[in-house]
């Protein structure tokens, strides 16, 4: 299978601007064969290396912890920002590695990184660890629904199958983010 410079381009984009939603649709178009598993890995892994990496920066040139609590940013969601400033200096590596999975923590984890000044190997490091894990369940829960897909019969079974990854997506999310706030509080 050829693939064209300007597929490569939109695929990036599209992972680097549509994060975990696309990584979703595009793991199951790699189950089904429409598409290169190990391209896909290689672009998720580079955008998800450079975006992480654009928010360390910002958090080590550009903010401090004064800087984060007085912003816009702190007032929507005070209590998330507080949990993990606290949590930060006992918990930096396993918080970093568990906000993969955490809807809307990733971003804001790879800020405090940054402003801790966490080593930038050991935070690239762990990024393609955890991005490396969700890519792995997401491709297995991609597997498990293409290949039970068939026994729907329904006449839009990719629509449904997409629909499908994506809700047991969030729901895993939601179950460890709750887990995450009940033990490591």
């Amino acid at each position: 299978m050829e693939t064209s410079l300007l597929f490569l381009l939109a695929l990036a984009s599209a992972l680097f601007l549509g994060g975990t939603p696309v990584l979703v649709g595009g793991i199951y178009f790699a189950v089904a064969g429409s598409l290169d598993i190990r391209l896909l890995f290689a672009l998720s892994l580079l955008t998800t290396l450079v975006w992480d990496g654009i928010w360390y920066g910002v958090g080590a040139h550009a903010l401090s912890v004064e800087r984060i609590r007085s912003s816009r940013t702190y007032a929507r969601n005070p209590m998330l920002f507080d949990k993990l400033l606290s949590l930060y200096g006992r918990h930096q590596y396993v918080l970093l590695f568990l906000s993969r999975f955490m809807y809307g923590t990733n971003s804001i984890t790879s800020v405090i990184s940054g402003v801790y000044r966490m080593q930038p190997v050991r935070f690239f490091v762990l990024n393609s660890a955890s991005l490396s894990v969700l890519f792995a369940v997401l491709w297995a829960l991609s597997y498990v629904v293409h290949e039970n897909i068939a026994r729907f019969e329904f006449p839009f079974s990719l629509s449904t199958a997409l629909a499908i990854l994506v809700a047991i997506a969030l729901v895993v999310r939601w179950g460890l983010r709750r887990i995450l706030d009940r033990y490591i509080s």
